[in-house]
């Protein structure tokens, strides 16, 4: 039987704020490229928010499979050796729906139109990155704050 998620509602009295005015999130970075892997892992924890690392998809899904509880937000790498990112995406999304998606891609970040409207094309600046994790919860953050 497959374990399953729903949407967990970010309840902004459970979130730490920061100085910066950032909740922390629990975010989990996929990518294959170690350099870009460790640049999005330094940038999200210095913005405050929990981080784990994964070389790949295939990693990446154990991971969330292993403790789905443990991760708010999947960044992840379009294209991946073992399991790409839309294969990733994809599968998070039938099992753990409460669990927010952001692709990543030195290519056109068309590859994953019709996907998410949520792609950061490489090279990017660290401020990209940080706006775009606030920009994917904020909807979240907005139902919350009018319950």
């Amino acid at each position: 039987m497959l374990a399953t998620a729903t949407k967990r509602p970010i309840d902004a009295a459970s979130l730490r704020l920061h100085a910066s005015g950032a909740h922390t999130l629990r975010v989990l970075v996929a990518d294959d490229e170690p350099f870009v892997r460790k640049f999005m892992a330094a940038v999200l924890l210095r913005d405050g928010h929990e981080v784990r690392e994964a070389q790949d998809g295939l990693e990446a899904l154990h991971l969330i499979e292993a403790h789905p509880e443990s991760f708010d937000v999947l960044i992840t790498d379009v294209q991946m050796p073992r399991m790409d990112g839309l294969t990733l995406a994809r599968r998070v999304r039938e099992r753990f729906p409460g669990i927010d998606i952001m692709y990543v891609t030195a290519y056109s970040p068309e590859a994953a139109e019709g996907v998410s409207p949520r792609v950061l094309r490489k090279p990017f600046r660290p401020q990209a990155l940080i706006a775009g994790l606030r920009e994917l919860v904020a909807p979240q953050h907005l139902r919350c704050a009018s319950a």
